[in-house]
C-alpha cells in the first residue's frame, strides 16, 4: 500500500505514532504542580508533568475525575469506552504518585497554601499563575 503522507490521530492520545519521536523527557528543574480541573485536558497534563519528575496535585470540584467526559459517557453506547479512559488515568495518575482532591475549588488562593506552579484546564481561558504563600503544600 502506498503512504499517502497521512498520519493516524488520536484525541485521546496525542502520542500516537509519535511515542519515538519526542518521547517525555525529565524535566530540568523539578516543580510543585497544582493542576486545577479533572477533565480530559487537566488529566492529561497531570499526568505528563508527573512523568517528567514534578510533584504533582489535581484539584477537582466535583467528586468525580473527568469532566465534561462524565456527560459524554450517558448514552449507554459510549459508557463502557469513556469509563475506561477515565479509569486509566486514575490509574496512571496513582502509579505516578499525583494526589488527587476531589471536592475541591480554589478561587484566588490554594486551600492550605503553598508555592507552586498553577495549571488551570477548566472551561475558561486556561491559565498559568504563580501562588506564593507561607505554608504546606497540600
Amino acid at each position: 500500500m502506498e503512504n499517502k503522507g497521512w498520519q493516524i490521530h488520536c484525541v485521546i492520545n496525542p502520542l500516537l505514532s509519535n511515542e519515538y519521536l519526542d518521547p517525555v523527557k525529565p524535566a530540568r528543574v523539578p516543580k510543585r504542580v497544582v493542576v486545577v480541573g479533572g477533565g480530559p485536558a487537566g488529566l492529561e497534563c497531570a499526568l505528563i508533568c508527573a512523568q517528567r519528575g514534578h510533584a504533582v496535585t489535581l484539584l477537582e470540584k466535583s467528586d468525580r475525575l473527568g469532566g465534561q467526559l462524565l456527560a459524554a459517557a450517558k448514552p449507554a453506547y459510549k459508557q463502557q469506552e469513556i469509563s475506561a479512559f477515565i479509569e486509566y488515568y486514575e490509574h496512571m495518575l496513582a502509579k505516578e504518585g499525583v494526589k488527587v482532591a476531589l471536592n475541591t475549588e480554589i478561587r484566588e488562593d490554594l486551600p492550605t497554601g503553598c508555592e507552586a506552579e498553577v495549571v488551570s484546564g477548566t472551561r475558561r481561558t486556561p491559565q498559568c499563575r504563580r501562588f506564593a504563600q507561607c505554608g504546606e503544600c497540600i
